[in-house]
């Protein structure tokens, strides 16, 4: 989400320091921070070299190595925000918010008008839970920069997670607005149409979504989802087989695969569905409810006791209440067999 970008300006050493760029834009990577390293043993001075060090060192998943770049770079260029920048964009990729947020605030001081610095300062606040500063910067990123799609996405998951619903799709609707191709945007905003029973919205956006991100499984899931709540179960069992097909570790899609095929009669199917999602990890409510229903259907009345009565235990008190209404008694064994004594 944060970009780096170091700028390879011409400067310092005419040789080592050129040479050096000229194996960054041959992709030559390896070569290019030997050059910038001998570049900088001749003019120790040379803060550029170690900028541009330090963003290759970046680029090769070297976080270590580049931060020590960007760090001497700072001491002889103190104050400066862009350097600052870097700097903040690593402690954040090192997960350490609260110091990412302290430079990024420095930042801000020095320049602002730089709407990157507060987006990305609102991403850190985002991930430290600091949800109501994080929309404050957000929107003066917006201000700032009226355009910035990612801005009003982020913006409306924050929304969206914090229930404010509408204003959560007015972000949305920004973000396509400034970037049409913003596959994230659609599906986010297809889910609140959902939430809003504004269906037929719900399924074009789902279907430019699905258009824009064609290989992403969660979106055929969740449209799978809105066809069974249709009651199309022929569509939502093709959308769940496409999912499967994507990632054939979804158990959410092999869930509702199987309660598609409860609904269809495919009681084995479903089944065999429901135990996958189990053995995946899946361990809600609503999966043991769903397979205790099918294994009463299918006569395995002591499995669909103990499915009944673990989805009671997880919160679906529904599943006490079919244990009686469907007259479900496990034998008494002991019972029986001195019945048979007598």
């Amino acid at each position: 989400m944060l970009s780096v970008s170091a700028v390879f300006a011409a400067c310092g050493s005419p040789d080592y320091f050129n040479d050096a760029n000229q194996k960054v834009r041959e992709g030559k990577y390896m070569e290019a921070i030997d050059l910038y390293t001998l570049a900088i043993a001749e003019k120790d001075s040379d803060t550029q070299a170690f900028v541009n060090r330090g963003g290759i060192k970046e680029l090769l998943s070297d976080t270590v190595g580049a931060l020590d770049d960007y760090t001497s770079a700072l001491k002889k260029k103190s104050n400066d925000p862009i350097i600052m920048a870097l700097i903040a964009n690593i402690k954040f990729k090192q997960k350490k918010y609260k110091e990412s947020i302290e430079i990024y605030s420095k930042v801000c001081e020095l320049q602002p008008e730089n709407a990157n610095a507060f987006f990305n300062m609102a991403v850190s606040k985002q991930y430290m839970g600091k949800d109501i500063a994080a929309l404050f910067d957000y929107g003066k990123a917006i201000a700032l920069k009226p355009d910035y799609a990612q801005a009003y996405y982020n913006r409306g998951t924050l929304r969206q997670k914090l229930g404010d619903f509408s204003n959560a799709i007015e972000d949305y609707n920004k973000t396509i607005f400034y970037n049409p191709q913003f596959g994230g945007a659609y599906f986010n905003r297809a889910l609140l149409h959902v939430k809003f029973s504004e269906f037929e919205k719900a399924f074009k956006d789902f279907e430019i979504a699905i258009s824009i991100a064609p290989q992403n499984d969660d979106i055929y899931v969740n449209r799978g989802n809105l066809f069974f709540r249709s009651k199309d179960f022929e569509s939502a069992l093709k959308d769940f087989n496409l999912a499967i097909e994507l990632d054939a570790a979804n158990s959410l899609a092999l869930l509702g695969r199987g309660v598609t095929k409860y609904y269809l009669e495919d009681f084995q199917g479903a089944l065999i569905d429901f135990d996958l999602a189990m053995e995946l990890g899946l361990a809600n409510a609503p999966l043991y409810f769903n397979r205790a229903s099918v294994k009463r259907l299918i006569g395995d009345i002591p499995g669909a006791i103990e499915d009944f009565r673990v989805a009671g235990e997880l919160g679906f008190m529904n599943a006490f209440d079919s244990i009686k209404k469907y007259n479900l008694e496990p034998l008494d064994i002991t019972t029986k067999d001195k019945s048979k004594k007598k």
